[in-house]
């Protein structure tokens, strides 16, 4: 399944959804997700994210996270957990 399809798919299930780029301004999309403009490169960064999102959804069930690297792991984990 691509990534545009799973979205989709979520969004037919009532999912509130969020994105998060460094191109996109913050607010929500053409497609109704609230995007977030970061730049995660800074792993500093990610906490901002998920407080944004948090204020604006509310606390996500789905969290896709590509940025991925060992160092973010544990803080992305304590973050979704506490």
């Amino acid at each position: 399944m691509s990534a545009a399809a799973w979205l989709t798919s979520l969004q037919l299930a009532d999912t509130k959804i969020a994105t998060t780029s460094r191109g996109n301004k913050t607010g929500l999309s053409k497609d109704g997700y609230f995007h977030v403009q970061r730049d995660l490169t800074n792993p500093g960064i990610i906490e901002s994210v998920f407080k944004s999102v948090k204020l604006k959804l509310g606390i996500p069930n789905v969290v896709v996270y590509n940025g991925m690297t060992p160092f973010a792991e544990d803080r992305l984990l304590g973050m979704i957990n506490g």
